[in-house]
């Protein structure tokens, strides 16, 4: 299917596309040297929204969709949400070639070609990606304070069992005068030895 190059609406956009362009790509180079440029990214933005409109109104569908990205953009940069870096720069140069292609394309009387994919999916990123300011603010988790386990009860102190080990009241007695009465004389008494069972006091 081919455009019919002696519409006067077809004609009238090309003799403005052709002045636009012209004036994008002197711009995009001052772009590169005044990233920040106020007055300069609203010029470029109105220049590819303009070609978008009369893109449009011809339904040249490829232009209008590579403009339209390119608009998306710069409308963000312009607002101050994103930044000229030199990648991107390099992407508006690819996107500005194309345009000139496209442009060719339609003068020959032909619908433009579709945009490289991968030149609509880098300004895609470009609108989608967020940087440090319009990330969304980081919230500190605080952890609550973990109570303390309630302390454990001491188990009570296992009382000897009765039995065969514990000594009667008699052998207590015993014990007791042989360790004070019955040392020999000059003769030290040795210190008992901890019996192993033990000892029941008398009570």
């Amino acid at each position: 299917m081919t455009l019919d190059t002696d519409d006067e609406i077809l004609q009238d956009f090309l003799v403005e596309a052709e002045e636009i362009l012209e004036g994008l790509n002197e711009q995009l180079v001052e772009l590169e040297n005044s990233p920040k440029d106020s007055d300069l990214l609203n010029s470029i933005f109105r220049g590819f929204h303009t070609i978008k409109g009369g893109a449009g109104f011809l339904s040249l569908e490829a232009m209008v969709n590579l403009c339209h990205k390119s608009e998306d953009l710069f409308n963000l940069l312009r607002q101050g949400e994103r930044t000229v870096d030199a990648e991107m720069m390099d992407t508006f140069l690819k996107v500005l070639d194309i345009l000139n292609t496209m442009f060719d394309e339609i003068k020959a009387a032909q619908y433009p070609s579709p945009a490289d994919p991968e030149i609509i999916n880098q300004l895609s990123i470009y609108i989608e990606g967020t940087n440090a300011s319009s990330a969304p603010p980081v919230v500190e988790q605080v952890e609550e304070p973990v109570a303390p386990p309630p302390p454990s009860e001491k188990p009570p102190l296992a009382s000897a069992p009765a039995g065969d080990d514990d000594i009667t009241d008699d052998e207590f007695e015993a014990l007791l005068n042989q360790l004070h009465g019955d040392a020999a004389p000059g003769q030290t008494a040795e210190p008992p030895k901890k019996p192993e069972a033990q000892l029941k006091r008398p009570t």
